[in-house]
């Protein structure tokens, strides 16, 4: 998330001088490349074999699945390892995939599947914090598949299976092609 940094007060030039220097340097080291893929594979969505859902055991949040942590912040994250890779200078995870987008360096069809998928998670999960507001409830990120509608569990699913690809090709990209991490 450093990689996120925005100046917002005071000496603003020195925040874009470390951005400009990262996104000259980044793409030409695949080792800093390779370990920052390596950080963002550490949150995965919640399938299982035959996709089936992996829910958290019970406790608080028992059954459900986070939806920021497993499912909006692992494309964050590896959206965030391709921007760095092609150079671009954007923040916004969307306007970031813009930008890898535009080099090609995704295989065709992946950068709409990810835009496609950050937008359907995040509309559930928006819905289901509107819902827990309505109700007086502090607004969470964990959604019970059992509350969610057979439509929304179907493409939850294929969304999250996007997310797991994407990674698959990340880690390919990162590391293993490159022999690090």
């Amino acid at each position: 998330i450093f990689f996120d940094l925005d100046g917002i007060y005071g000496q603003m030039e020195l925040a874009e001088t470390l951005q400009e220097r990262i996104r000259k340097k980044a793409p030409e080291s695949k080792k800093f490349l390779a370990y920052n893929a390596r950080n963002a594979l550490l949150r995965s969505p919640p399938l299982g074999f035959f996709r089936k859902f992996v829910l958290e055991p019970d406790g608080g949040h028992g059954k459900t699945f986070d939806l920021k942590e497993r499912g909006t912040a692992p494309i964050s994250d590896l959206v965030r390892v391709h921007a760095l890779a092609c150079g671009s200078s954007s923040l916004n995870t969307l306007e970031r995939l813009a930008d890898v987008n535009a080099t090609r360096l995704l295989p065709e069809g992946v950068g709409g599947d990810l835009i496609d998928a950050l937008e359907f998670i995040s509309m559930v999960r928006i819905r289901h914090q509107a819902r827990q507001v309505e109700r007086g409830l502090a607004a969470d990120n964990s959604v019970a598949p059992a509350r969610l509608s057979r439509f929304e569990r179907l493409h939850m699913r294929n969304a999250f299976q996007i997310v797991d690809k994407s990674q698959s090709f990340l880690r390919y990209r990162y590391t293993a092609r490159n022999g690090q991490p």
